[in-house]
C-alpha cells in the first residue's frame, strides 16, 4: 500500500469536486461557502498518512454479534473533533471513525473522501 498515492488521491478529489444535488432529494442543498468551507476542512485537517487499525461497522445481518472485523487503515486527515477520515484498502474506500480513548471505530459512512468527510 502506497500511502503516497493515497494522500495524491485525496488531494485530487478536493481539487476536483463538485457539489451536486441529485434530482428528488430531500432537504435544503448546501450553499456554495458552506461546500467551500467544509473543503478548507478537510484541506486542513490533513495529516501525513499513517497505519491504524479500525474496527469496522457490521454488516446488517451481524447486527447484535459479537463478531467484528479489525482492519488496517490509513488515517488521511484529523479535524480535531474526535472523527478522522481513513483509507479502506479492502473495500477501496474512505470512511469515518470514531475515536474513544485509543481504539477507532467505524461509523459506518464509506465513499469518496470528500463525501464522507462531508457527512462527519
Amino acid at each position: 500500500m502506497d500511502l503516497d498515492s493515497i494522500q495524491l488521491r485525496v488531494r485530487r478529489e478536493i481539487d476536483q469536486y463538485v457539489y451536486r444535488v441529485p434530482s428528488g432529494a430531500i432537504g435544503t442543498p448546501w450553499s456554495d461557502s458552506k461546500v467551500q468551507s467544509h473543503l478548507k476542512d478537510l484541506r486542513d485537517s490533513l495529516v501525513p498518512p499513517y497505519l491504524a487499525t479500525v474496527r469496522m461497522s457490521q454488516p446488517f445481518s451481524m447486527i447484535g454479534s459479537d463478531v467484528y472485523e479489525d482492519r488496517e487503515c490509513v488515517i488521511v486527515a484529523d479535524p480535531k473533533d474526535g472523527y478522522l477520515l481513513f483509507y479502506d484498502p479492502v473495500e477501496d474506500n474512505f470512511g469515518v471513525a470514531d475515536q474513544r480513548d485509543d481504539s477507532l471505530f467505524d461509523l459506518g459512512i464509506p465513499g469518496d473522501a470528500v463525501g464522507s468527510f462531508m457527512a462527519r
